[in-house]
Parts: structure tokens; C-alpha cells; sequence
């Protein structure tokens, strides 16, 4: 069988951040083309994206609002090259550069803008009626004209209208700034905005969730109300109390870290599609994650300490009720932004092992030395207090137990712990300040947030690093020459 010479000679460049068209009539080389340029740029490791877009079967509306949004994605600094049939003079315009076959020859390469002044150059009037890409298909076809337009490009009469190497320095200047590649058209608050709206739908599409949620306060907080009943009125209580305040820091803190747990490794895999896309920055996205959980945290969080505060008959004062649901709030926030990092950093299989492994020291640390009173060792009381969920535990008895009027004794003749500074004391509680333990537990939660953010930095770093190093390490114009014997 024989051979049939496609192309002849061609030769052309491609620039990062500019949408190039690839035209001509039927037969003229255009698919063969397109279809070397998607092998050889494929090969390149920095090569951010080529694809071959046809509007053919589109209507005019269709096809100028997929230019639109391919030439939005362009700007990002990406090199895409498409194949267009007979495009509208406004889809023409919108691209940056214009490839032009014709017989397996570049007629014509360079600016749209400039295909009118180029074919009046070479005597080739196009009329003030004519779609520019039309009138040069329309030539392409005649033997005459295009011979004329062919020995144009041989001898190189196109150059003229082609960027300056002024325009290409300005371009590379501007492509290989870190600033401009880093930088989104809408600030970090209107995304975290938009995020956080597109968070709140979906999490009200989601009413399986939110009903689980809900059930599991409402009933650990039946259950843990209905196990320390009356536990605060009476002196002969005074140690169930105390442990009650244990196990509000407990349910409090596994909820909220299992939660993040086993939620956001799935959300994570999303999370690295679309910022590999640059739909957002990370900064946004966890600004967006810090904040989506808040509502429901308050929430639920009343639901559950409603129920506990009223059922083991604590001070009825909305004084103290308030200061009781900020500490349940604070430990909670802790709380996620532990399950946050563990949930950054792995599947939810190897999470879901790691979280109670790295929880188990806290809750160990939050036992130590009670009933020691003062003497534990001034070391572990340094040790302990590392423990957040010591803080929190130390927080709640603290703010309910201190400078309480004493306690009636119901049940027993004899209460030792009608003074509950006493009980503080016996549990090594005595000397502790309720507002040092909360700093404590915030800057914990700041520490925590921090990591998250870097982990989710470190799970997006070697795409995003594979993207940025395709456009501040490679140069802004791609040459790549054809040659068909």
C-alpha cells in the first residue's frame, strides 16, 4: 500500500495561558495534527493539559459558553490546543492564537485579530460582512489564493503579525511569578462563604446523618442522666458527682473525634480532585471545615447537657448552666480538631486505629493521681496537665464544685464531703484555676488545627508541587516542529 503525505513542513508554537485553535477545511491535516500534539505533549512530564475539543453538533449558545469556560480554565496556566469547525465570529475572537491548515500546510499562525490585516497584505480583501474564519476557509479552497497565502508562510511574511519577543518576556514574566499562579479571582472569604453554603446543603440533603447525630445525644444523654440521678443534691453523692463531670469529658470526646474520624478521609479524596482543579485554596476549604461543624456542635451539645444538667439536679442557675455548655464546647472543638488531623492523615481503616491510640495517653494522663490529693509527684502534676482531657475534666469540677455552699446529707448520717472545696482538694483539684485550664485546652485546639492543616497540605503537596513546577519551571513558549518527508 501506498503512502499519503498529511502534513508538509509544518511548524508552530504554544504558549501557557493561551487557547489555541486549530482550523481548517475537511482533509486538511487538522485530526492528524491534533492527534501528534496529544502523543508528543503527553510525553513531556510538565505539560499541563492538552485536549482536543470539538464544538461540532453544538449549537452557537452551547459552543461560546464551553469556550468560555475552557478559556477560564486556560488562564490558570494551562496549554490547550482544539480542533473548530467554522467557528462564530464571537467563539473566533475569544482565542488567543489561530492555527491554520490548509492541504497539510500552516496558512496561517498568529492572532485572530490580525487574520483581516494579514490577508490584505497578500491582496486578499475579506469583506466587511464576513466571518474572518469563514472568508479564509472560503480562499483555502480556491487554488489560486492559496497558493498565494502558502508562499506567504514560506517566505515568511507571517512573522509580522506573531508576538514580539517583548510580548514573550512579558508573558514568561508574568506565567512564572508564583504570586499570579497562587493567586484566585475571588477572595479567601467568598470562597470559604460558598463553601460553607455548599457544605449546609448538603448536609441538609443528608438527614440520615443529622437523625444519628441527634439520636445519639439525645439518648447517651437520657442514659448518662438517668445513671448519676440527683447525683449533685446530695453530700452522700459528692463522688458520683464528680466522676458524672468524668463522663460528660468522655462522651464529649469521643463523638466529636470518631466523627471526624470516619467522615472526612472520603470527603479528603473529593477535597484533592477539585483543589487539583483550583476550585478553591486550602485555606478556604479548611476555613469552610472549622466552621461547617459549629451549628450543629451548639446544638447538639445543648440537647445533650440540657438533659444531663437537669436530670442529676445541678446548680439551676443559667450563670453556671451557660460557663457548663462553653467548657462540653470547648473540649468538643478540641476534640474535632484532633479527629481533624487524624482523619487528614489516613484512610478511614488506619484512622479508626490510630484515633483511640493517640486518645488513650490523654485519658490515661486524666485519671492519674486521683484520690492522691496533694501528693502527687510536682513532675506527673507537670506531666498531667499535657492531658486536654485532664483540663477539661479539671475545668468542669472546678467551675461546679468550687465555693459551692455545703451539701445536705440525705441518705447517711455522717457525709464527709458536705464541702465540695474539700473533694476538689482529696481529688488533687484544689489549687487548679478554672480560666488556666480552658487557655490550655484552646491552645491544644490551635495546635491541632495547625496540624490538620499541614497534613492536608502534605496529602494535596506532590500534586499540587507536579502542577506549579509544570508552569514556573518550563518555559512559556512550546516549539514543537513537524517535519514530513
Amino acid at each position: 500500500m501506498g503512502k499519503k503525505e498529511i502534513l508538509k513542513k509544518i511548524n508552530g508554537s504554544f504558549r501557557s495561558k493561551h487557547l489555541t485553535a486549530i482550523l481548517g477545511g475537511s482533509g486538511s491535516g487538522k485530526t492528524t495534527l491534533l492527534n501528534i500534539l496529544a502523543g508528543l505533549l503527553s510525553s513531556f512530564k510538565y505539560i499541563v493539559a492538552v485536549r482536543y475539543c470539538s464544538f461540532r453538533g453544538m449549537d452557537c449558545v452551547s459552543a461560546t459558553k464551553c469556550v468560555d469556560i475552557i478559556k477560564k480554565i486556560c488562564m490558570q496556566g494551562r496549554i490547550i490546543i482544539c480542533s473548530i469547525h467554522q467557528p462564530s465570529k464571537y467563539i473566533f475572537d475569544e482565542f488567543d492564537q489561530v492555527y491554520f491548515l490548509a492541504e497539510g500546510r500552516c496558512i496561517y499562525n498568529g492572532s485572530p485579530s490580525n487574520v483581516v490585516k494579514y490577508l490584505s497584505k497578500m491582496n486578499l480583501i475579506c469583506p466587511l460582512s464576513w466571518n474572518p474564519a469563514d472568508y479564509l476557509i472560503e480562499i483555502a479552497q480556491e487554488e489560486i489564493p492559496l497558493l498565494t497565502l502558502q508562499e506567504g508562510s514560506k517566505h515568511g511574511l507571517l512573522e509580522d503579525f506573531q508576538y514580539s519577543s517583548e510580548q514573550q518576556e512579558q508573558e514568561q514574566e508574568q506565567t512564572t511569578n508564583p504570586e499570579n499562579i497562587l493567586n484566585f479571582p475571588v477572595s479567601c472569604f467568598r470562597q470559604i462563604k460558598i463553601l460553607l453554603i455548599i457544605t449546609f446543603l448538603q448536609m441538609s440533603r443528608d438527614k440520615k446523618l443529622l437523625f444519628i447525630q441527634f439520636l445519639n445525644h439525645l439518648l447517651l444523654g437520657l442514659i448518662t442522666g438517668g445513671l448519676f440521678l440527683n447525683s449533685s443534691s446530695s453530700a452522700s453523692k459528692a463522688v458520683e458527682n464528680f466522676f458524672f463531670y468524668l463522663t460528660v469529658v468522655m462522651f464529649f470526646i469521643y463523638t466529636h473525634t470518631m466523627t471526624s474520624v470516619l467522615l472526612l478521609p472520603s470527603e479528603v479524596e473529593i477535597f484533592k480532585k477539585e483543589y487539583s482543579n483550583r476550585w478553591y485554596s486550602l485555606r478556604a476549604y479548611y476555613g469552610a471545615l472549622i466552621l461547617r461543624n459549629v451549628p450543629i456542635m451548639i446544638l447538639y451539645g445543648f440537647i445533650f447537657n440540657g438533659l444531663v444538667y437537669i436530670l442529676t439536679a445541678q446548680r439551676m442557675d443559667l450563670y453556671y448552666f451557660g460557663l457548663f455548655s462553653f467548657t462540653t464546647f470547648t473540649i468538643s472543638a478540641a476534640s474535632e480538631a484532633l479527629g481533624t488531623f487524624v482523619g487528614s492523615l489516613f484512610n478511614i481503616m488506619h484512622g479508626s486505629i490510630a484515633a483511640p491510640v493517640i486518645l488513650a495517653p490523654f485519658v490515661m494522663l486524666s485519671l492519674y493521681g486521683i484520690g492522691d490529693g496533694e501528693k502527687i509527684h510536682p513532675f506527673m502534676d507537670f506531666v498531667t496537665s499535657f492531658s486536654y482531657v485532664r483540663s477539661g475534666f479539671t475545668a468542669l469540677c472546678r467551675l461546679m464544685l468550687s465555693n459551692q455552699p455545703p451539701l445536705e446529707c440525705l441518705d447517711e448520717d455522717y457525709c464527709h464531703y458536705k464541702d465540695t472545696d474539700l473533694l476538689l482538694r482529696d481529688m488533687g483539684m484544689g489549687d487548679k484555676r478554672y480560666y488556666l485550664e480552658i487557655v490550655y485546652i484552646c491552645l491544644f485546639t490551635f495546635v491541632c488545627r495547625v496540624l490538620g492543616y499541614l497534613a492536608l497540605k502534605l496529602r494535596t503537596k506532590v500534586d499540587f508541587e507536579k502542577k506549579i513546577e509544570a508552569v514556573v519551571s518550563s518555559p512559556v513558549i512550546k516549539k514543537t516542529t513537524f517535519f514530513c518527508k
